[in-house]
């Protein structure tokens, strides 16, 4: 996992308590989103990309996830669109948003069922 500078750290007692452990067995560190520039595989989770069930998933890739309140930043959008470019959940109703934690476990529940049906399995 990389997380932006601008990230709360997992080191943070709330977020340890809220990992359960998990940020002793999911490896993190932090980087700028420049050190993202020409890797292969990369997308954003954004409203404005392919439905989540039009997507063709990389079989390993980087997904970047914005903030809540202002989305992916412009830098990472446009190092997604020279990539694999945006994928989005579709919403009905009023609000039509999500919190980036539950948007996040939807995308990839969907990114694992799309591995386990191209491995056949």
């Amino acid at each position: 996992m990389i997380l932006s500078p601008r990230t709360p750290l997992p080191t943070l007692p709330r977020a340890e308590r809220t990992a359960l452990g998990a940020t002793h067995v999911v490896p993190w560190e932090v980087a700028e989103m420049g050190t993202l520039s020409g890797r292969p595989r990369v997308f954003a989770l954004e409203t404005g990309g392919t439905p989540l069930r039009e997507f063709s998933f990389p079989t390993e890739g980087i997904v970047i996830l914005g903030s809540e309140e202002l989305g992916v930043s412009p830098e990472g959008l446009e190092l997604a669109e020279h990539s694999l470019g945006r994928v989005s959940i579709p919403l009905a109703g009023a609000k039509r948003s999500l919190n980036v934690s539950v948007a996040f476990g939807i995308l990839m529940q969907a990114w694992v069922a799309a591995l386990s049906r191209s491995d056949g399995a």
